[in-house]
This record gives C-alpha cells, structure tokens and sequence, in this order.
C-alpha cells in the first residue's frame, strides 16, 4: 500500500499494553505516573511490578510534574518519516523531583543541564502521549 501525497506523515503509534495506559492516563493534562501502593515508589517508564519491593500494587497518580535537565541532544536524522521532517529535534533526560528520570522532547530554550523545567504529558498526532518540558510553573 502506499501513502498518498496528501496524507498526514504521524508518529510513530506502536505502544504496549503499558503504553496505552500511560496514554488513558494522560488525557487528564496533568503529569500521570504509576506509584506503587505498597512501597510509595513512583515508576518510570511504566511497569508491571514495582521496580522497588516487586508488588504488583500499582496504580496511575498525578506526579508532580517539577524537574530538571540532566542532559540534551538533538536529533539531527532519522528513519522514521515524521521525525525527518522536524529535525532537528530536541530530546532529553529530565530528573523529576519525585526522583525519577524521564525521557522527553525539550524546547532548545531548556536544553541547558540543570536547567529547572515543568514535565507535561499531550496527546501527539499519532493519539498517543508524550512528556515535554518547558519553563514554566509547577502544577500538581
């Protein structure tokens, strides 16, 4: 099959089953996480068990979405069609202040290590969430 000249180039859309929670999840606009019932840990990236006492107890929360830039890189090339037509693309590791270190695309205005950034799941094209940082306030 192929793509016709006027269909929209999406991201890449292919999720487990723990992605498409996480995606559920975000509808809310707000930072969602899984946290373990049993021991508080908060996880990332998603998990069946919790990566600290292996419970099974875990459930989907608001996080506080506070971090900080860790390290940067930009993309410059890609296979993937929706990436090669916005590189270069800006991507990064952010520690949150619950701890954890999440994978997100960054604004070149964050790209700095240590930089204090605001952590936001959306909804890309593809109807899938994906976590961006920017400067900004904290919302819980």
């Amino acid at each position: 099959m192929t793509k016709s000249a006027d269909m929209p180039v999406l991201p890449p859309g292919n999720r487990t089953d723990l992605g498409r929670a996480q995606t559920a999840a975000a509808v809310s606009g707000k930072l969602v996480l899984q946290h373990c019932e049993h021991c508080t840990e908060v996880q990332y990236p998603p998990r069946e068990i919790c990566r600290n006492c292996l419970s099974d107890n875990l459930h989907w929360r608001a996080t506080s979405n506070s971090g900080t830039v860790l390290s940067a890189v930009e993309l410059h090339r890609s296979l993937e069609p929706y990436f090669q037509a916005r590189t270069p693309w800006m991507l990064g590791s952010v520690k949150l202040d619950c701890g954890q270190v999440v994978l997100l695309q960054l604004p070149t205005d964050c790209s700095s290590a240590g930089s204090r950034v605001v952590v936001t799941q959306v909804i890309d094209e593809s109807g899938e969430a994906v976590m961006i940082a920017s400067q900004g306030q904290e919302k819980e």
